[in-house]
């Protein structure tokens, strides 16, 4: 028997939105290469999988490209990011 397992929402350990960390943990994207197409600097990424507070402008760009290579959209609406007061 051949089961084809079924999309399911994503869930967080915390209830709230899930951090970056709980996405790379789910679908193991690299995150030299997430920078890389999100034109930031590697430790932007490494900040955001951290809990870390980055930038605005390179969180969105970030979970924008996140977005493109999962096919399923990541906003700052939907994924707990800590941002730096500007």
């Amino acid at each position: 028997m051949n089961t084809i397992p079924k999309k399911v929402a994503l869930q967080p350990l915390t209830g709230q939105r899930p951090a970056l960390f709980d996405l790379w943990t789910m679908y193991q994207f690299h995150t030299g290469l997430l920078a890389i197409k999100a034109n930031v600097p590697p430790g932007t990424v490494q900040a955001m999988v951290g809990n870390q507070p980055v930038r605005r402008c390179e969180a969105e760009r970030v979970l924008a490209q996140l977005s493109a290579i999962l096919h399923q959209e990541f906003t700052l609406q939907t994924v707990y990011v800590a941002l730096l007061t500007e």
